[in-house]
């Protein structure tokens, strides 16, 4: 757990403003098949997500909708997917001084078991087929969070997602001036399968681009459906889902936790267990076999190719602007190797 949760050794640019938000009227009149016009008055936003063992990413996403949302909820299980228990990853992290400045403006809900599954559920999940019943049992639950928390009133809209669907600063700034014709409205995410240069092609696409992600989910909070996958019908483009980051403490705890994953893989352990961290960082980072799985490597596409798919994929593209600031503190993003877990620290500015 103290190398999940350690914060990046270089202080980068933590001090850096957010850019500039795009004008608000322009903005509601260029994506008309989503809006007509301008609210009379802005929406309170509501950034809810499920965390799981993300540490650096919540940090990029906090900063991201900083100035914009005006409550953060982090929903957490007690247990993994398989019925493991599990730390709270908040409990721990909230102290940290990258984090304590969103602290006026956030909730933390934590499921228990019993919440989820009811009493008297085996807390083991022995197949395959039932693991994905912990991850819609919390989908579940936060209806009724959200009638206990008496959120419905009609100028508040919810971004629901996970922790690593991170949409962009401007069209959360989007959401909150400007009248949607209707909701649920998706959000299409680039897939970078982490590094940011390239592209992964999705089983959620939206509007029929095959290499975003239909998450996260902009909806009204007293008309909660969860994650709607790029199939709700009108969609925002740019973002990143920043899953599969190659933080490697984070890497081999998602695979053991993972409700789509089978544990650590021969070839990760084989490295690990000679000490070869290093190579092990590479050969994901180079998508190289067999530690970087071949049918994701068939999937994927360096950013120029994508581009030349189609030029829509550039409103897409999106880099968070905190992570775009701070390549030094989140070096795995970039393909180079984090001093957290490298001994050799590098002194980059």
């Amino acid at each position: 757990m103290p190398w999940l949760i350690m914060e990046p050794l270089l202080q980068g640019k933590v001090n850096k403003e957010p850019p500039a938000l795009m004008s608000v009227p322009q903005g509601c009149n260029d994506h008309g098949q989503v809006f007509h016009g301008m609210r009379k008055m802005p929406a309170a936003m509501i950034d809810m997500f499920k965390l799981g063992y993300d540490a650096d990413v919540v940090e990029v996403r906090l900063r991201e909708y900083a100035d914009i949302v005006d409550l953060v909820v982090i929903v957490e299980a007690e247990s993994s997917f398989w019925g493991v228990p599990k730390l709270s990853m908040w409990d721990r992290l909230r102290a940290q001084s990258r984090f304590t400045p969103f602290s006026d403006k956030l909730l933390h809900l934590v499921f228990t078991w019993a919440d989820i599954h009811g009493n008297g559920t085996s807390k083991v999940v022995r197949k395959r087929e039932k693991q994905w019943t912990t991850e819609g049992g919390e989908n579940n639950m936060i209806p009724e969070v959200l009638r206990h928390l008496k959120l419905n009133s009609d100028s508040i809209v919810l971004n629901f997602g996970d922790a690593d669907e991170v949409t962009s600063r401007n069209n959360m700034h989007l959401m909150k001036h400007c009248e949607p014709k209707k909701l649920p409205v998706d959000s299409g995410i680039w897939f970078p399968m982490g590094r940011v240069d390239r592209a992964f092609k999705t089983d959620w696409p939206t509007g029929g681009f095959q290499y975003t992600l239909g998450d996260p989910t902009y909806q009204p909070p007293s008309h909660f459906v969860g994650l709607g996958h790029g199939k709700s019908g009108p969609y925002l483009l740019g973002g990143m889902h920043m899953t599969d980051y190659n933080y490697l403490p984070f890497r081999v705890m998602k695979v053991l936790s993972n409700s789509d994953s089978g544990g650590v893989p021969q070839a990760w352990s084989n490295l690990l267990t000679l000490g070869n961290v290093s190579k092990l960082f590479f050969a994901f980072s180079n998508m190289e076999a067999p530690v970087f799985p071949a049918e994701w490597r068939t999937r994927i596409i360096p950013l120029g190719e994508l581009f030349k798919k189609s030029l829509a994929y550039k409103d897409m593209v999106y880099v968070p602007w905190f992570l775009a600031a701070n390549e030094a503190r989140f070096p795995a993003w970039f393909g180079k190797e984090d001093p957290r877990v490298f001994s050799k620290v590098r002194r980059s500015t």
